[in-house]
């Protein structure tokens, strides 16, 4: 799960006009999820084992994106999910990667057919 969701974010990140739309988006969530469990940035800060707010400031404004693990950390702190706070990554994923698996479903099936006429 990690690797995918670091692995995800890598890719997301390739295309710039998407990105700004995801990354406001993911800012106002962070923030919003935050205010929501009456959370100051240090107090999250503290709650990651971090030495000051500063990391958290800057995933907030959408200077640096959080690794997969912090995300993780961070659903937890919120009590939510980490495709709620990472909605557009996983919508964006799920629009790049359905095709594919439709593909390798049909590319599988053909494989299975051709054995069975073999035998």
């Amino acid at each position: 799960m990690l690797i995918f969701t670091f692995l995800l974010w890598v890719q997301l990140f390739d295309n710039l006009n998407v990105m700004s739309e995801i990354k406001t988006s993911f800012i106002n969530r962070l923030r919003k999820h935050r205010r929501l469990m009456g959370y100051t940035q240090a107090d999250v800060a503290y709650l990651l084992g971090l030495n000051n707010r500063i990391v958290i400031s800057r995933w907030e404004k959408g200077r640096i994106i959080p690794l997969a693990d912090n995300a993780i950390r961070l659903a937890y702190i919120y009590h939510t999910f980490t495709e709620e706070l990472f909605r557009e990554f996983f919508k964006k994923a799920r629009y790049e990667i359905e095709p594919r698996e439709r593909k390798l479903a049909e590319l599988r099936l053909k494989k299975y057919e051709i054995k069975q006429k073999e035998k």
